[in-house]
């Protein structure tokens, strides 16, 4: 059975982490978009469909809150402007024409780096150029709009500055991270193929072992914990991959140690899945379920297993014996 210690370690080490979270990850839904906290960490991933296109964040901001925003791109030679619109911006910078700025509003426009540094993300994991960066305190309260606009082509807005997640939110950026891989151009199969392969190539294991070891007598709390681990082993190597596609740009980084916890988690969680479920026999004792449980819990902590593996574990730990057939 798995060591105690060991758990406590992970657990220890899954709270190390989340203070050092990074912006909630958004896919820009179109020309305007409200950001629902100013202060908020979020990272907006949109894309300028042509050099005459423009993107609008539309922020209420009060008084003495710091306004802290960052333009980065996957895509080297593409450097979008960044201009700032709103009350108390004391500069009326040249814009064009197709940006329309409300009458009394102030201009700043930020220019982008002559040559941007290549920094690397670690909780994607992605490797970007750092186009420019924003912040001043608002010297007046009203509605700021932050624009976008320029080069043609794909870029990262970084608003905000608090690194806080609702529940929702952290359980939820798995999911949102596919859909960063979607706007990153990366094929659908190749992201899920380290997922499907480890679980195809689990499940063969699992069906061999069972027709070696015990022919038709393998209880179902077996197959739905053992396929958590498989899918929690096929998410930590996903981001291995990732984290190596991502570091092959920006060479190596410090920050990797992040994504490599990130990754050993699942792995470990997962091999814990396994030989917890592997080993049920005739009885699931409540100690079995206890780890189950805490299993598909931390899954959903470490973004693990997306949501399927966690959410097998849960069930593995609360099926009930007469089920478990």
């Amino acid at each position: 059975m798995i060591n105690i210690r060991a758990g406590v370690l992970i657990l220890f080490i899954c709270l190390l982490v989340l203070p050092s979270a990074a912006h909630v990850p958004e896919i820009g839904t179109g020309d305007i978009v409200e950001v629902p906290d100013p202060l908020k960490s979020y990272a907006w991933y949109g894309t300028l469909e042509g050099d005459d296109a423009a993107d609008m964040y539309v922020l209420e901001m009060e008084a003495g809150q710091e306004l802290r925003l960052s333009i980065s791109t996957p895509d080297e030679g593409v450097r979008p402007y960044l201009a700032v619109i709103g009350p108390g911006i004391r500069t009326i910078d040249t814009i064009p024409e197709y940006v329309r700025v409300p009458v009394g509003s102030g201009v700043a426009v930020i220019a982008p780096a002559g040559s941007p540094e290549v920094s690397y993300e670690p909780f994607t994991p992605m490797s970007t150029y750092q186009v420019s960066r924003f912040s001043r305190v608002m010297s007046m309260p009203g509605t700021h709009s932050v624009v976008v606009y320029g080069d043609e082509g794909r870029y990262i807005l970084a608003t905000g500055y608090l690194e806080e997640f609702s529940a929702a939110e952290w359980i939820l950026i798995p999911v949102q991270v596919m859909a960063v891989r979607m706007w990153q151009g990366q094929s659908p199969v190749l992201v899920m193929a380290p997922v499907l392969l480890t679980l195809i190539a689990g499940l063969a294991w699992l069906y061999r072992r069972e027709r070696e070891v015990a022919p038709g007598r393998m209880r179902y709390p077996v197959w739905t914990g053992s396929s958590a681990g498989f899918l929690y082993i096929g998410t930590g190597l996903l981001m291995l991959i990732q984290m190596a596609l991502a570091l092959s740009l920006s060479g190596p980084e410090g920050t990797a140690i992040v994504t490599l916890v990130l990754a050993v988690l699942p792995l470990a969680l997962g091999a814990g899945a396994v030989r917890v479920a592997s080993g049920m026999g005739e009885k699931i004792t409540i100690k079995a379920r206890i780890w189950m449980l805490a299993i598909g819990g931390l899954g959903f902590f470490v973004w693990a297993g997306l949501l399927a593996g966690p959410l097998l574990a849960i069930v593995t730990g609360i099926l009930p014996e007469s089920q478990a057939r």
